[in-house]
């Protein structure tokens, strides 16, 4: 379940880029989805208007994969704007030592703290930190981390504050907190905050306990597939790899500096025949995955609504690299082709959420009434499965046997757990008969 091999996807130039520095479909999904959110942090002043909210590029996303295979990937994602982050380095120490050298001037021993610019927040921090370091960056950063766990901990010890923030945070509502220090009140009125993480199946349910989090709906989950073959790991693809980064790197900070030097702020929106086509698209999905999943997952098809609008904003950012002029002007409407590309990518995502909710527990609240798992209905779905099968198989099995797909999914973990089904790669099943 890949996108990066549809025929029809014509991505910006630096995207295409990007994408050949992969070695499989899948892993050329993995690099796409870690650099638009990558990306996504560095457009400030960019932003459309959809729900008649202002929103702007920020995603959330979260590569799941099993050890070693090879969600370490999205460390090219982090290559690719660490120029951005060393620019904005570069401006708090020059403003550092003019000030201290103003301060020797005039002899003053405690000159007045110069905003600390980054563009990458580890999620090794405390909430407040995390906050002051929004406020000293304009709103705006990306929180990067290759182990999703260190992000669960510091959930766990602030859950009422930081996981709040993440979600607020999405739809750049305005977050307020105290400074211990003189008791100080502050607030971020717009937060633009993009994070990209990587991490096991098993942490994604540490950082995302059920389908009722708030924080589910909000990210953008990719499972990946271990590949069972081994890779030429001196490969001159892998082996060159730094050096196709270097070029698209360079043009990135240039993207970066081109929306943070604009005299106005740049605006974003779709046709209007594009905007009946993005209701029809998802009002249609809506009402499939409703009747399939029930209503738990409506909050994600939703917010999704808004994820591909996000994807659609930083494609047609992208083009700006591939005019003379540049940005020629604050408006930038979004063309059929890159339109399309969106779909094509949120169509690859929903798929990639549908599993993962069928995966996760569901609240506890709904889960009182509920009955164990029922042997005989264990061995009707048993018996209904073909001797090698796909997720495709399992939903045609439930509506057979009329039960929904989360639950017949759902009996399927428990035949895997219970030795009569063998879990081979992704979407690929083999069943035993080990009754």
């Amino acid at each position: 379940m890949t996108f990066s091999n549809n025929t029809q996807l014509a991505l910006p130039a630096v995207l295409e880029s990007i994408k050949s520095l992969s070695t499989s479909a899948e892993d050329a999904d993995i690099l796409l989805l870690s650099s638009l959110t990558a990306i996504s942090a560095i457009l400030p002043r960019y932003s459309g208007l959809y729900g008649g909210r202002q929103h702007y590029a920020n995603l959330f996303l979260f590569i799941s994969a099993n050890a070693s295979a090879g969600k370490g990937r999205i460390d090219i994602a982090r290559q690719l704007v660490t120029p951005v982050h060393q620019s904005l380095r570069a401006i708090t120490e020059a403003k550092r030592a003019q000030q201290q050298a103003d301060a020797e001037l005039k002899g003053c021993s405690n000159p007045i703290p110069v905003p600390n610019r980054m563009l990458f927040a580890p999620a090794n921090c405390t909430p407040t930190a995390l906050y002051q370091s929004l406020k000293e960056n304009d709103s705006r950063l990306l929180l990067y981390e290759t182990e999703a766990d260190t992000l669960s901990q510091t959930l766990k010890n602030d859950t009422s504050n930081f996981s709040d923030g993440l979600r607020k945070a999405f739809h750049h509502e305005p977050i307020s907190y105290l400074r211990r220090t003189n008791n100080e009140y502050s607030e971020i009125a717009v937060p633009q905050l993009s994070v990209l993480l990587a991490g096991t199946p098993q942490q994604i349910v540490r950082l995302i306990p059920d389908v009722e989090d708030g924080l589910f709906s909000r990210f953008i989950i990719y499972r990946a597939p271990i590949n069972y073959e081994w890779i030429n790991v001196f490969s001159p693809k892998l082996m060159q790899l730094s050096d196709g980064i270097e070029p698209i790197s360079k043009q990135l900070l240039a993207l970066h500096e081109m929306f943070r030097s604009a005299r106005y702020d740049v605006t974003f929106s779709f046709t209007p025949e594009q905007c009946v086509e993005f209701n029809q698209f998802f009002a249609q999905l809506q009402s499939n995955y409703l009747e399939n999943y029930g209503q738990h997952i409506v909050a994600s098809i939703r917010r999704i609504g808004l994820i591909s609008f996000r994807f659609a904003m930083i494609l047609s950012a992208l083009r700006l690299l591939e005019r003379d002029g540049g940005l020629d002007c604050y408006h930038i409407t979004c063309s059929d082709q890159d339109f399309r590309n969106a779909l094509i990518i949120t169509q690859c995502i929903i798929e990639h959420t549908a599993i993962i909710y069928s995966e996760l527990p569901e609240p506890a609240a709904s889960l009182t009434n509920k009955t164990p798992y029922h042997q005989a209905l264990l061995d009707q779905i048993h018996k209904s499965l073909p001797d090698t099968f796909t997720q495709a198989d399992i939903q045609r099995i439930a509506t057979e046997i009329n039960v929904s797909v989360r639950s017949a999914r759902r009996y399927i973990n428990q035949l895997i757990a219970t030795n009569r089904i063998d879990k081979k790669a992704y979407n690929s099943y083999v069943k035993l008969n080990n009754v």
